[in-house]
């Protein structure tokens, strides 16, 4: 079976500061397979270290039910999440007291609303992913309002996708969350996989084979301002049916995002260390070009790898500018207005996008867009990018 991963819940004092009544409530449904473990719900006293290994090392007979649980409290009880669930009415009227613990949160979440800490832990799988392929919007103008995230469109989008799946063998239905941000949209895909089989063994040494499906999360980042869909997939083909699911379910025309040729990057030649300006991006305090890669082509497809510092000024310190040729991807170091460090952005063409955070994204995507750096479309022509000035 997968491997699962309770990290949070190694330390027996975690369990200690529970709620022992809400633990002892939320495990109640799976008080047989406890039993089977030495783990009695009734005693009077909880043996913790009993609990925390089983936690732990759950075994092959675990409850399917109870592994879904455990995941969903596991990745929900951070305090910022909690906090965030709390201020929600759905969450509010379940009555959690002011000396509940994060954990306790969670808990009592799952037992009475699963479906919020479901879109919890969606939420959180979005936020996490750092790479993306851009797929640019085939409307003449700019979209003036988000796209429509309506259960009824969404379901739209989840019937297409998960048709798909079922036929391709990753099992029937999924699951499509959407959460609106500011001019972004995020959308969680959650499927199946094709089934996997491992080795296991039983609690009596005996070696077995456990034949399941891994469930997956696949993140979608749909930009208002730009107009196009950042897709974090490692399939071709996921990503070209959620280009055409997405385009027809919530735009109306399956070969609305098509466009994927995005990214230029002749602003680093055309407009040297200008191209880095960043001071009429609020949010943005500096932006230095640490690394470059020009490709030569040829039979031994020769690739050259210039880095520094800050390449524009070590070129200023030799009297140099960058050269023609083809570029093909540029890494930049950002300083942010609400962070210390700076963090990295990679752009590789045509569409590539590489971020330390993913919420770098609206920032820096409005940035690219100011510099040059997104390829301006047809219906773009009238709209040039704001040259920089040193």
């Amino acid at each position: 079976m997968p491997v699962l991963r309770l990290d949070r819940f190694s330390d027996p004092e975690t369990i200690r500061r529970l709620d022992q009544r809400l633990l002892t409530e939320f495990l109640a449904p799976h008080r047989e397979y406890l039993l089977r473990k030495s783990i009695d719900l009734d005693a009077p006293l909880l043996e913790h270290e009993r609990l925390v290994e089983l936690l732990m090392n759950p075994g092959p007979d675990v409850p399917d039910v109870l592994v879904d649980a455990l995941v969903h409290v596991h990745d929900c009880f951070a305090d910022e999440i909690a906090e965030d669930m709390m201020s929600e009415p759905e969450v509010a009227a379940l009555g959690i007291g002011p000396d509940a613990t994060a954990l306790d949160v969670a808990l009592r979440v799952w037992m009475f609303r699963p479906e919020i800490l479901r879109a919890r832990l969606a939420e959180t799988i979005a936020r996490r992913q750092q790479s993306f392929l851009y797929y640019g919007g085939a409307a003449a103008e700019r979209p003036r309002t988000g796209p429509n995230t309506s259960d009824a469109v969404l379901q739209r989008v989840q019937n297409e996708l998960g048709q798909w799946f079922e036929k391709n063998h990753f099992g029937a239905g999924c699951k499509v969350f959407a959460f609106p941000s500011g001019e972004q949209t995020w959308f969680v895909v959650r499927h199946g996989q094709r089934k996997v089989r491992e080795p296991s063994q039983g609690d009596d040494g005996t070696p077995s084979t456990e034949l399941f499906r891994p469930q997956k999360y696949d993140v979608l980042l749909y930009d208002r301002r730009e107009d196009w869909l950042a897709v974090h997939s490692g399939s071709k083909r996921k990503i070209a049916l959620y280009l055409k699911a997405v385009g027809r379910g919530i735009f109306g025309d399956a070969s609305y995002f098509t466009r994927g040729d995005i990214f230029t990057l002749a602003p680093l030649v055309d407009d040297g260390s200008a191209s880095m300006n960043c001071q009429d991006i609020p949010g943005l305090e500096r932006i230095r070009l640490v690394e470059v890669h020009r490709s030569w082509g040829g039979v031994h497809q020769e690739v050259e790898i210039r880095k520094a510092n800050d390449i524009f000024a070590s070129l200023a310190a030799r009297n140099a500018t960058l050269e023609y040729g083809k570029l093909t991807s540029a890494v930049m170091r950002v300083q942010f207005t609400a962070s210390e460090r700076e963090r990295s952005v990679t752009i590789r063409l045509p569409s590539s996008a590489r971020y330390e955070r993913n919420d770098d994204s609206e920032l820096i995507g409005r940035w690219l867009a100011r510099r040059g750096f997104v390829k301006r479309r047809p219906g773009d022509e009238a709209a040039e990018p704001t040259r920089a000035v040193a």
